[in-house]
């Protein structure tokens, strides 16, 4: 093979030339293409095996088939429709996000991850091309054997991804995975490494009372040597949120799309074209509180299941909604005690949810409530539950995380906060050889009692301080309750309007001005149901209300339309 230029992309030209559709087995990476093979007149497709990268497809009645890797150029053509799917809205309000393959957009869809197409004379076949496989094996050895491996296999990983021609950073919150990354890269990479992390100002961590990075990225950066770039919190959030919005294609009510494009904004600014992420670990290792959840129920599997049923009805007397940190632990006990006469996979989708069914039936109108509600928003999930039966809960869950969770929250705003600001994010964990050896683990070396990611910490121990080896898992912290009432007050104000809420058709005025009120006052932690609310009207009024897509500040409220439904 003759190559005419210097660019990767035209590697898979060669590839497909010399294996066709087989060739997605040689790759390794991140990638979403298409080829057009003029020999058969046969559009070919494919989308890598995580869902790092995006895909976005409308196939129309007569055939004819668009796609691209934002959806706002599919909506700027002819006859495509511009309409809420009303089961990606069940699945965002009980989630906040919308997993593969819907979109917010009626009849748009995205390829889902390890999946490719193929398209000709107006037929369309979608079919999985790669999945993680359960019976592929459970690796042998002791802890320090199987820890050692682990930490050679992130070591090749982030090798593998610190190939470029451009300067190369990293992401550093000071916790495990960003550490563990980092770590690596200081024995990988000769030249110097750049880290950013996100600094906010200590009213605003005692505000929200989320915890701060910015002491455990200093401290793991001046462990490891390298250089640390604090990065502070913008004050234009008025104008930042809206463009986050339209860049992201989707609503996606989680503020850590802000701190992902602070960060990588500044990188850029910086000279730094790619960041390594630690995101995927969570996934891999059992580094959420959900994964958490059906463990300490065990007991439950223990007591006569009239008592259960008591237990679970009693939950509902416990406070779910406080704000602050005793807030969140009664809410996650009341969400483990309602699902105590559940199965381990049912509690695991109970402990998932963001908001509960009662919740979102109060929340919507009559016009559309019965529709939603007939919805399941977690029926995915329990479809990916069964999918492996022979495999363990355990197993279970991080597959169903791997497989929604992660590639239509954390890798989609990872990259497109990337991508905006013209830089490249890799996420070395998600190397396929790494990923299968995570899967062949047994449980017992992810979730040790209530500490998960027990192997990698063993695999870590001496290469970050003991602080770092201990921390508890914490997300992606933002003062979402001061910007909400100080910052956004009259954003917040328009944006859920009687008129705007009304006009929508979508939601119950009374109950939106409840959250509202609630989170003003610091009565109830709805936080997070009324940052969704507020994203998805910024969503309506950059894609849905003007004839052609443009970021929502630029609309008028005089331009306000019903929501449009199917």
């Amino acid at each position: 093979h003759r190559f005419r230029s210097q660019t990767d992309t035209e590697v898979l030209v060669h590839l497909y030339l010399e294996y066709g559709e087989r060739m997605l087995d040689r790759l390794q990476g991140m990638f979403a293409f298409a080829v057009w093979d003029t020999r058969t007149g046969t559009l070919f497709a494919a989308r890598d095996h995580f869902g790092i990268k995006p895909f976005y497809y409308h196939h129309f009645p007569d055939g004819r088939l668009l796609f691209s890797s934002e959806v706002k150029a599919l909506l700027c053509c002819p006859g495509v429709p511009r309409a809420v799917h009303l089961p990606a809205l069940a699945e965002y309000l009980a989630s906040l996000w919308v997993g593969d393959p819907w979109t917010m957009f009626e009849g748009v869809l995205k390829l889902p991850p390890g999946h490719k197409l193929t398209w000709s004379n107006g037929r369309l076949r979608v079919e999985e091309w790669w999945d993680l496989n359960p019976s592929g094996g459970v690796h042998r050895g002791t802890e320090e054997e199987l820890a050692e491996e682990l930490g050679r296999r992130l070591e090749l990983a982030v090798r593998r991804q610190l190939v470029s021609d451009v300067p190369v950073g990293a992401f550093l919150s000071g916790g495990l995975d960003s550490s563990g990354i980092v770590a690596a890269m200081t024995r990988e990479h000769r030249g110097e490494v750049r880290c950013y992390t996100m600094a906010f100002d200590r009213g605003e961590y005692d505000a929200d009372q989320f915890d701060e990075d910015l002491p455990h990225a200093r401290r793991v950066a001046e462990h490891l040597g390298v250089g640390l770039r604090e990065v502070r919190a913008a004050p234009d959030v008025v104008a930042l949120w809206p463009k986050m919005v339209w860049h992201l294609d989707e609503p996606t009510a989680d503020p850590a799309v802000i701190n992902c494009f602070l960060i990588a904004r500044h990188a850029r600014e910086d000279g730094t074209k790619v960041l390594l992420s630690g995101q995927g670990a969570d996934e891999l290792f059992a580094g959420y509180r959900r994964h958490q959840g059906p463990v300490l129920m065990r007991p439950a599997g223990w007591v006569p299941r009239p008592l259960n049923r008591v237990i679970s009805r009693g939950s509902l007397l416990l406070p779910g909604n406080h704000p602050g940190r005793m807030g969140g632990v009664f809410r996650r006990a009341k969400k483990l005690l309602a699902g105590a006469d559940l199965s381990a996979d049912e509690q695991f989708v109970r402990y998932s949810q963001w908001t509960t069914a009662a919740e979102r039936r109060a929340l919507l109108s009559p016009e559309v409530s019965d529709r939603v509600m007939a919805l399941d928003p977690e029926g995915r999930t329990r479809g990916l539950l069964r999918r492996h039966p022979g495999a363990s809960p355990l197993w279970r869950w991080l597959y169903r995380d791997l497989k929604t969770f992660l590639p239509a929250l954390n890798l989609t705003y990872t990259d497109k906060s990337g991508m905006a600001t013209g830089l490249e994010c890799r996420v070395p964990y998600l190397d396929v050889e790494l990923v299968e050896f995570a899967s062949g683990l047994p449980d017992r070396m992810k979730l040790r009692g209530l500490t998960g990611k027990y192997l990698l910490r063993k695999a870590l121990r001496n290469r970050l301080p003991a602080q770092v080896l201990t921390r508890p898992k914490t997300g992606f912290g933002a003062p979402l309750r001061k910007w909400l009432n100080h910052d956004l007050r009259e954003v917040v104000d328009d944006l859920v309007s009687k008129a705007t809420v009304e006009r929508r058709g979508l939601f119950r005025w009374g109950e939106v001005e409840r959250v509202r009120r609630d989170v003003r006052r610091g009565a109830s932690d709805h936080t997070y149901l009324l940052w969704s609310l507020l994203t998805l009207e910024l969503w309506h009024r950059a894609f849905l209300d003007p004839a052609t897509p443009r970021p929502p500040e630029a609309a008028a409220p005089a331009e306000l339309a019903p929501a449009g439904l199917p």
